[in-house]
């Protein structure tokens, strides 16, 4: 697991809202491929900054390595968090 930080920009902006992207993970287990498809530009980029440094559990298919697809929703709340506070989180 790898902890990484969204920009000071990022951490100063007035910004509440969700990142949906869909990444291709070559047979190694890295990020190959990354596209947005819902979500606030700024919010975007840094989840795209952000996994292009992330490495998954490879997967095989028969003993065989092999790429695969996926999507990912990114929360993010800086404003009206609430109790729990400023926080990015990766839902399911």
């Amino acid at each position: 697991m790898h902890k990484e930080d969204v920009s000071p920009l990022l951490k100063q902006a007035d910004i509440k809202g969700a990142a949906v992207v869909d990444l291709l993970v070559d047979p190694s287990g890295k990020v190959a491929c990354i596209k947005s498809l819902v979500g606030h530009p700024i919010i975007r980029a840094e989840v795209e900054r952000a996994l292009k440094n992330w490495t998954f559990r490879p997967t095989d298919r028969d003993g065989k390595a092999i790429a695969y697809l996926g999507e990912i929703t990114f929360s993010f709340c800086n404003i009206s968090c609430g109790d729990v506070g400023p926080s990015m989180t990766v839902l399911k």
